[in-house]
């Protein structure tokens, strides 16, 4: 692994990174750049922006249609609604591209999910919000590579009262 982790720093420095990612709004084509612009895959070009990029994300590898591992940005925060060696959850699409329903390009290769296809609700009362799903499929290799991101702010705000909750009080 850290053989790995040296390689893509070699190849993507981190602060690089971060500047060709810094003030652009998230989409398949930021991925497309990072790989063109670094001269590695689209895989790596992920990987890399899970740990560097500018807005939190989640990535989900499958292979032969079931879950293999997952990793997410520092900053996201989820509860997962797969369990491993198991099917991608229907809804999404990932699951779609398995059950070949739909292989999505170009364009249309970030669709819109809901956040409970992929992730736990907390409780009853959360409301369910819009999601992005990019998904690489290999056919060749009968894997997929999904990366999520939610669509709106409310990530954001999501954070900053992680933040804030865990925030240690002082008294006066």
């Amino acid at each position: 692994m850290e053989a790995n982790e040296f390689a893509a720093e070699f190849l993507m420095p981190s602060e690089l990174f971060y500047k060709e990612c810094e003030r652009k709004k998230f989409e398949p084509k930021v991925i497309d750049h990072l790989a063109n612009r670094f001269g590695v895959s689209k895989t790596a070009a992920i990987l890399k922006f899970v740990k560097r990029g500018n807005h939190p994300v989640f990535v989900v590898y499958c292979k032969d249609n079931k879950v293999k591992w997952f990793k997410k940005s520092d900053d996201f925060y989820h509860f997962s609604h797969f369990k491993m060696n198991a099917a991608p959850p229907t809804g999404t699409v990932a699951y779609e591209m398995f059950s070949g329903k739909k292989t999505y390009t170009g364009d249309e290769s970030k669709q819109d999910i809901w956040k409970s296809d992929w992730f736990e609700m907390r409780n009853e009362d959360e409301p369910d919000t819009r999601f992005f799903e990019y998904c690489l499929f290999a056919k060749s290799f009968n894997c997929s590579m999904a990366l999520c991101k939610c669509a709106s702010s409310i990530m954001r705000s999501m954070r900053l009262l992680q933040w804030r909750d865990r925030a240690p009080v002082h008294s006066t």
